[in-house]
């Protein structure tokens, strides 16, 4: 069972804005109906976090999505990842492994609440940390997957 998190509190510490996204057009007709489960959801996150952690470039490419359907791999601090470096998806695996090299963590703190019909809420609460970056913790982040024809793939990830 999904344990409810409240987010406001930690939000309100980052000041972070998450703001909105598209999906890609072969994904929005149908956005609801690919959209990954709640479970399904909180397992891909888990996954990353975990492969994150070990540096596991390998890994954390078989969980984000392939081009056309990922969008972006955000990430503030050094060797940050925003704008157009962040949706340029060639470049993930030589990012993991560089912020592994800087022995930089995430200790996942909790995510979204569940509304009534049983969806998830993007955000994340994490706690990060690496050798050449100490952020304000714990830190407001954002994730979204899809998962059509029976994979499960993070289109988002924001941190």
């Amino acid at each position: 069972m999904l344990t409810r998190y409240c987010v406001a509190g930690a939000a309100a510490l980052s000041g972070v804005s998450l703001g909105f996204f598209v999906l890609p057009d072969r994904l929005q007709a149908d956005s609801a109906a690919s959209r990954c489960p709640a479970s399904t959801q909180v397992r891909l996150v888990r996954s990353l976090v975990a492969a994150f952690n070990t540096g596991n470039a390998a890994a954390v490419d078989r969980l984000v999505a392939p081009e056309p359907a990922f969008r972006w791999f955000s990430a503030s601090g050094p060797d940050h990842r925003l704008g157009k470096r962040a949706e340029d998806r060639s470049t993930l695996r030589a990012y993991i492994r560089q912020r592994h090299r800087h022995r930089d963590h995430l200790t996942l703190m909790g995510f979204g609440s569940i509304d009534e019909q049983g969806h998830l809420d993007l955000s994340l609460v994490l706690k990060r940390r690496a050798d050449d970056y100490r952020p304000p913790n714990p830190i407001r982040a954002k994730q979204d997957s899809v998962c059509p024809s029976g994979h499960a793939w993070l289109v988002v990830w924001s941190m």
